[in-house]
């Protein structure tokens, strides 16, 4: 009876044992995610150039039939939505963006300058359109594990992340002249190049930390 007890005991032990080695495993895990980005970088410091150049480089295919089409319809049409949401001045004057199903808020960023943005936040990428100049759609863009010496904080709220997570009917929010643009997520695709010019809004971030020509694309369209 003594020796069954005590098999019991040790056996016990054991479950407790590898039970308490997966929490603290989770937990290191958990912990350690947020800031291997900033190790990655410090060890392998182009790997942020890398992730920089996915971003930055050309999204369109063609883009001076982009641009030549934008400037006929500005000529022929006007714009494509004429009513815009009533102005709130309780609204902070500068552009923000949200999306609340991955926790992104934070200050639009814009310029000629993409790493000088795209280092502070999502970035408005420029020659496009934005919620009030509708011609073209509104892209914006952002760094997938965030910039060098970000916190951990800044990479959960202004980093692209977890974009891939958005579905179907997700909200997305644009603060542009003190209104707020709302939009609804249409699709969630992995390409080199934007492939819908309709849509009104388009996110996208790199998929990969090293250099490479795939990308991850949000489409979304306005529904206020």
């Amino acid at each position: 009876m003594q020796n069954q007890k005590r098999k019991i005991l040790v056996s016990l032990l054991n479950v407790y044992s590898v039970i308490g080695v997966v929490l603290v495993l989770v937990g290191i895990i958990a912990f350690a995610l947020p800031i291997i980005p900033g190790l990655v970088y410090s060890v392998y410091p182009s790997a942020y150039e890398h992730e920089l150049d996915s971003l930055t480089e050309e999204i369109h295919r063609e883009p001076e039939l982009i641009i030549a089409e934008n400037s006929e319809n500005e000529e022929q049409e006007g714009p494509l939505i004429a009513q815009f949401p009533q102005q709130d001045l309780s609204l902070t004057a500068f552009p923000q963006i949200r999306i609340p199903a991955i926790g992104v808020s934070g200050t639009l960023q814009q310029g000629t300058d993409a790493n000088t943005a795209l280092s502070a936040g999502p970035w408005l990428v420029p020659d496009m359109g934005n919620p009030m100049d509708n011609y073209l759609p509104v892209i914006i863009a952002s760094h997938r594990w965030g910039g060098i010496g970000w916190s951990s904080d800044q990479r959960e709220t202004l980093s692209f992340n977890k974009l891939p997570d958005l579905s179907q009917g997700d909200k997305i929010e644009v603060i542009w002249d003190q209104r707020v643009f709302e939009y609804e997520v249409t699709r969630v695709v992995e390409s080199t190049y934007i492939d819908d010019y309709n849509s009104d809004l388009i996110l996208y971030t790199c998929k990969y930390l090293w250099q490479n020509p795939t990308r991850i694309f949000v489409y979304a369209e306005r529904s206020n």
